[in-house]
């Protein structure tokens, strides 16, 4: 602020501060109010038993074929041409998704478990996991929302197998900026 031109200072908090409304809010947020809109190569799923929506490419298929287990795969669960994401939903039993991630990396020790930050699933913080092994390299991202643990598993995590790679990084990332956490 110029002690010397107030008025400056004061025409732009009035520019700001004159059109600033507070937007009303229901008192009752549903899904439609949190799960992003598809485009025409996306389709939404929502799940409501795991508590989530996210968009997916049109032509994949989820399923949830267990009780703590989703799948998100083209074609096949056998497909080995296409990235696949399986969802594991578990009680967190007061856990958080940094301790999560610890007890996965000490379960798979001297593997080269690459460990990442900064990534959120849904507005929560996320554990990203790379080369996690499995019957395939897998990306792990771990976040624990209502105490429930979310395990993301994106195959592969292989840059070796260049075109499946690639989809799967697309995938990730759409997966990453679409998830909500239904209310």
């Amino acid at each position: 602020i110029d002690p010397a031109n107030p008025p400056f200072i004061d025409d732009f908090a009035r520019v700001i501060l004159d059109p600033f409304a507070v937007m009303p809010v229901s008192d009752t947020v549903t899904a439609t109010d949190e799960c992003v809109a598809p485009k025409a190569d996306q389709q939404a799923v929502m799940s409501e038993a795991f508590g989530f929506c996210v968009l997916v490419p049109a032509d994949f298929t989820y399923e949830e074929p267990s009780a703590t287990n989703g799948n998100v795969f083209f074609g096949s669960m056998m497909d080995v041409e296409h990235p696949k994401l399986m969802i594991e939903v578990t009680d967190a039993a007061g856990r958080t998704a940094v301790e999560a991630a610890d007890e996965l990396v000490a379960s798979v020790p001297d593997m080269g478990v690459q460990r990442s930050f900064g990534d959120t699933l849904g507005y929560e913080p996320a554990e990203r996991l790379d080369a996690v092994p499995g019957q395939d390299l897998g990306r792990v991202l771990l976040a624990v929302h209502d105490d429930r643990l979310y395990r993301l598993t994106f195959v592969p995590d292989d840059p070796a197998q260049a075109d499946v790679y690639a989809q799967m990084e697309t995938l990730f990332a759409q997966v990453l900026a679409t998830w909500r956490f239904l209310p």
